[in-house]
């Protein structure tokens, strides 16, 4: 007998505000009210069968940025990179160019149907996410650690070095994956943000998100799965859920003023290229106040490894 093979998704992803909100209007998802805790994100999808290493890629592609997790550094050299409070090396978990996020960006039907929509990075230059790996991020204390660090450079990627890191670097694996451009999408919430108050609600929210994830299974890997990953992702809301992890970050990040909010920089999906990095396929959340992220302050940024779900 062969196995049975998940259906195909259905769900909007490039799609625009109003056709989103009629997509969750839907009778099997209508009890969970998806519309009131939507949000816009920019995707940044890892594609196996596309990887190509960064010495290739600049070989082939030369005047394209790259956006992948693992692998080299760009933006540092044996003579600074990162270490943690104990003297440990950290590890080169992504390099972003903002490119990657910019392209086409101005135009975009998605960002400009979502009220309050918003970007925070700038236009030019590159980030680097270091990290211990073994930081969770969850105490006040966390910091004292020093286990990760959020490097950023206004230069293009065009004739820096590749640095693969100290001797003492000790990494789970030698992993890479290519993340390709970014796609704009309205992104639903975690079923553990809801009000579930009504019958149904908390059900209906779960199979709303499965099927929108599992839209991106498809445009990632060819084929829909039992049970699709999340992804990585700039902006938006946690898929981990935000109402469990919001008091740490109050508490890590506490705001001076009214005007400031908390914005989720990036969450990191584990499932992939970086599997057996964070535990547990647990992903892996940068947070910010915007006040910081105005500023390019982020060695104020806070990185939290979602030990909870």
């Amino acid at each position: 007998m062969n196995p049975k093979k998940a259906t195909m998704p259905s769900a909007p992803t490039n799609h625009r505000l109003p056709q989103v909100i009629q997509w969750t209007r839907q009778p099997e998802y209508s009890a969970a009210h998806l519309e009131e805790y939507l949000a816009w994100t920019l995707l940044l999808p890892e594609i196996p069968d596309m990887s190509m290493p960064v010495e290739e890629h600049r070989v082939e592609f030369p005047h394209i940025e790259l956006t992948y997790l693992g692998g080299p550094s760009l933006l540092a050299s044996i003579e600074d990179w990162p270490r943690n409070a104990d003297g440990k090396p950290l590890a080169h978990v992504l390099t972003l160019p903002m490119s990657t996020l910019w392209y086409g960006h101005t135009s975009d039907e998605v960002f400009h149907s979502f009220p309050g929509a918003k970007t925070w990075l700038p236009k030019t230059g590159t980030l680097e996410l270091f990290h211990d790996l073994e930081t969770y991020g969850w105490e006040s204390e966390d910091h004292a650690a020093q286990g990760w660090q959020i490097r950023y450079r206004d230069i293009a990627q065009q004739g820096l070095e590749l640095c693969y890191g100290p001797e003492d670097l000790d990494l789970p694996d030698e992993t890479y994956g290519q993340l390709f451009a970014s796609e704009s999408t309205i992104m639903l919430p975690s079923s553990l943000d809801i009000d579930d108050s009504e019958p149904g609600s908390f059900e209906a929210a779960e199979a709303a998100l499965e099927e929108y994830l599992n839209m991106w299974q498809v445009y990632s890997i060819g084929e829909p799965s039992d049970d699709p990953s999340g992804f990585t992702h700039v902006y938006g809301r946690s898929l981990a859920g935000e109402v469990a992890i919001r008091p740490t970050v109050e508490e890590v990040l506490p705001l001076e003023k009214e005007s400031d909010e908390h914005v989720l920089l990036m969450e990191l999906d584990t499932s992939g290229a970086l599997t057996g990095w964070f535990g547990d396929i647990h992903p892996v959340e940068v947070w910010m106040r915007a006040s910081d992220l105005e500023n390019l302050a982020f060695e104020n940024a806070w990185c939290i490894i979602r030990s909870d779900c």
